[in-house]
């Protein structure tokens, strides 16, 4: 008699049957524990140049209600840094906090655009360049 037995794969099933899942929880992972560690040793953020012109407004229009963005500001994310401000306080890690949020958000959403546009690879190749780029 021969019987063949197939060696057990060192993936678990669910990796098998969710690919895509497993590569975006492996890039989120890694991604949050990369943001993690800037969380807490770097500071939350450099205000110069024209940062000034975001977080004033936010702060008066999370403390006051009112705000003056001037000529030429979009309000998007002095709107975002106000929210901020008014649910989490004024603490400047709390925006970075939540910036980090945005730049997992990124990933996710770079892996899924790449993955139906191209495929798996096009949705890593797609991350990879994301992170490379310093921009999330």
């Amino acid at each position: 008699m021969n019987a063949s037995v197939s060696a057990p794969s060192p993936l678990p099933g669910w990796v098998r049957r969710q690919p895509d899942l497993a590569a975006l929880l492996l890039l989120l992972t890694i991604g949050g524990l990369i943001r993690l560690a800037f969380l807490f040793r770097a500071p939350a953020f450099f205000v110069g140049g024209d940062s000034q012109t975001y977080l004033l407004p936010a702060y008066e229009l999370a403390r006051d209600g009112d705000w003056d963005l001037g000529n030429r500001r979009p309000p998007g994310y002095p709107l975002l840094l106000a929210g901020i401000i008014a649910l989490l306080g004024e603490e400047a890690r709390a925006i970075s906090f939540v910036q980090h949020l945005l730049g997992l958000a990124t990933v996710a959403a770079t892996f899924a655009i790449g993955r139906l546009a191209c495929s798996r690879l096009g949705g890593l190749v797609g991350v990879l360049a994301l992170a490379l780029s310093g921009r999330c």
